[in-house]
């Protein structure tokens, strides 16, 4: 099995910055495009084919930032973007919890062409 370990965070993931309500967390996580064009994805309508950035990002972080447990409104910063969890699960063996898998929107909602996601 191909999982995650803490040293891969520590070395080679983004630190992310999770707010929620008026809580931070700070974390490690490895942030990455969706990169399908001809599929829609949660709360998403089909878009054109040649449209490359379709505003949603997968997220995979560390077990210690439990995202599926902590409700709606969830914001991540990382590299000057911010997003917004539109959901969160966790990838478990057994009854630990390996990493978190997130689908994410940038919260601005728009690309530099003018088309809205979210």
């Amino acid at each position: 099995m191909n999982v995650f370990s803490k040293k891969d965070f520590k070395k080679y993931g983004t630190t992310v910055s999770v707010s929620i309500n008026d809580t931070i967390c700070t974390g490690k996580a490895f942030i990455s495009p969706l990169r399908y064009k001809n599929r829609v994805y949660v709360d998403d309508t089909y878009t054109p084919g040649g449209v490359l950035d379709s505003g949603r990002y997968v997220y995979i972080g560390e077990p210690t930032l439990r995202l599926d447990t902590m409700g709606d409104g969830i914001r991540i910063a990382a590299d000057n973007t911010e997003y917004t969890v539109k959901k969160a699960l966790p990838f478990t063996l057994g009854e630990k919890v390996l990493y978190v898998w997130a689908m994410l929107v940038k919260t601005d909602r728009s690309d530099e062409n003018g088309n809205v996601y979210g």
